[in-house]
């Protein structure tokens, strides 16, 4: 994925929000159409407009079959890490 326009970050312990508009990747026929794509907007300020992810699996998560649904996954690298008010909703 691309380097984030901005740097919306706000100072270590203060509360960070994120919203994703996440487009899952096509297939037909068992071959990918289109990539992911996803739209990040982090404490309010758009850092990644409609942007391409080349990989379909990372090696932080569970690897798999792309074209299958699986569990979102939440990570920290290392660091302490809060989550609170997680929402999930399909795009129409």
């Amino acid at each position: 994925m691309e380097v984030p326009s901005v740097n919306a970050g706000k100072a270590p312990t203060v509360w960070q929000s994120y919203d994703i508009e996440f487009h899952s990747p096509k297939f037909e026929d068992g071959k990918k159409t289109e990539p992911v794509r996803m739209t990040v907007y982090w404490n309010g300020v758009k850092v990644h407009d409609n942007t391409e992810v080349k990989v379909d699996n990372t090696t932080a998560g569970r690897g798999g079959d792309p074209a299958t649904p699986g569990p979102l996954m939440l990570q920290d690298h290392g660091a302490p890490v809060q989550f609170r008010n997680i929402w999930m909703e399909a795009i129409k």
